[in-house]
């Protein structure tokens, strides 16, 4: 399964100042050890510490020291040990083992257990972002909304809202996302920092996108007013931020974006207009290429063709698409290709067939929790059923 396209490394101290509730409870064997052995047993069919050692790259003694003592594992250690596991679903197992034998949590996380301490350091940000990492995006944004009521570091403050918005979009939480988003604009506008302002407004216009129900001249209003925020801003042209700030080509294509995702849902394509898109997506990627921005102007171009209906084009460069995701390892690029191959799928095959690949989509991506892709191929496959009992009747 493919990871996230630019996901950062979280660097981790090996002491924890993380502070949560722990039970008196009974001293229990390693599960740790028990649910790495599972892990390489799934994979390898190996059973002997010998052989898993081998496998991970450790000694046999250095390799039993290390699973026997999980509380006193750094986040490197870890990581060292799942570098041979491909399968997340076996990853996260271990690294949820970990994470209760490290912090002492109970057999589940409770709610009321997801605080952050006193105060809100670098140390906490990696955890958060460790949480991001391994797509337990519920629990990151519990934890992102209990840093926030005491982070008084600005850059933490800005990384905690950028953490907090990609996880709620990711849980298919856009209510959450927007209010994230609005704290974030009016806590920017107050500070005069109007980069993060416009970055802020450019989160609430794709959080309000998720809900199928927003209004377009307010989104197309939201985007000009980002624009103008970004003319004003003082440019830092050598600042290195630890979160994400928006550009003008990012609002640009963000305003493309939203034309095009507005005649689909409409189902009115207007075929001038898309001409004219297309030829203003080819004129972005040349005049600002951006790292990264690139497969998502692409794919924004397969969805123009869609619109058209040059299914064979679409489909022929959606191809190459799918090719570069698993160069990259990116599993959201990934989600995003599949959707639009559904949709080409449901003009060009059998109902059986596309069926079949919208469960499959699923199915390979399960294990990334990411709630939107799952809501979006829900609405592909319940469109499908319904224009094929339409056509029964």
């Amino acid at each position: 399964m493919p990871k996230r396209e630019n996901e950062e490394e979280p660097t981790y101290l090996e002491k924890s100042k993380l502070k949560v509730k722990k039970g008196k409870t009974p001293k229990q064997t390693n599960r740790f050890y028990n649910e790495v052995c599972r892990a390489y047993y799934l994979e390898f069919k190996v059973k002997t510490d010998e052989h898993i050692a081998k496998l991970a790259g450790f000694s046999p003694s250095h390799f039993n020291q290390l699973v026997n003592s999980p509380e006193k594992l750094t986040i490197k250690m870890v990581e060292k040990i799942l570098a041979p596991l491909r399968s997340e679903a076996n990853i996260q197992r271990v690294v949820f083992r970990w994470c209760a034998e490290r912090f002492g949590f109970k057999e589940r996380i409770k709610r009321d257990e997801h605080q952050v301490g006193e105060t809100v350091t670098d140390e906490t940000i990696s955890w958060i972002k460790f949480s991001v990492k391994s797509s337990h995006y519920s629990d990151s944004l519990r934890l992102v909304r209990s840093a926030l009521d005491i982070a008084t570091d600005q850059k933490h403050r800005y990384i905690l809202y950028d953490l907090g918005v990609f996880s709620a979009v990711q849980a298919d939480r856009p209510g959450l996302a927007m209010a994230l988003a609005h704290d974030m604009y009016f806590e920017a506008k107050e500070l005069r920092d109007f980069k993060l302002a416009a970055t802020a407004l450019y989160h609430r216009v794709t959080a309000l996108n998720l809900t199928g129900m927003h209004s377009f001249d307010y989104c197309q209003q939201a985007i000009r007013e980002a624009l103008n925020l970004l003319e004003i801003a003082v440019d830092h042209p050598d600042a290195k931020y630890p979160y994400r700030v928006i550009t003008k080509s990012d609002l640009l294509a963000q305003q493309l974006a939203l034309q095009i995702t507005w005649m689909e849902r409409l189902n009115k394509p207007d075929d001038k207009r898309i001409q004219q898109i297309l030829k203003e997506i080819d004129l972005l990627q040349k005049s600002n290429p951006k790292p990264g921005q690139d497969s998502a102007m692409r794919l924004l171009a397969i969805r123009c063709n869609v619109l058209l209906g040059n299914f064979f084009k679409a489909g022929d460069d959606l191809e190459v698409l799918f090719k570069e995701c698993e160069e990259k390892n990116s599993a959201i690029l990934h989600e995003r290709a599949s959707l639009i191959k559904l949709r080409i799928m449901a003009k060009t095959e059998s109902f059986e067939a596309t069926l079949q690949y919208a469960q499959g989509a699923i199915d390979q991506n399960l294990d990334h929790y990411n709630r939107n892709f799952f809501r979006l191929v829900d609405i592909e496959i319940a469109k499908l059923c319904e224009e094929n009992i339409v056509k029964g009747l």
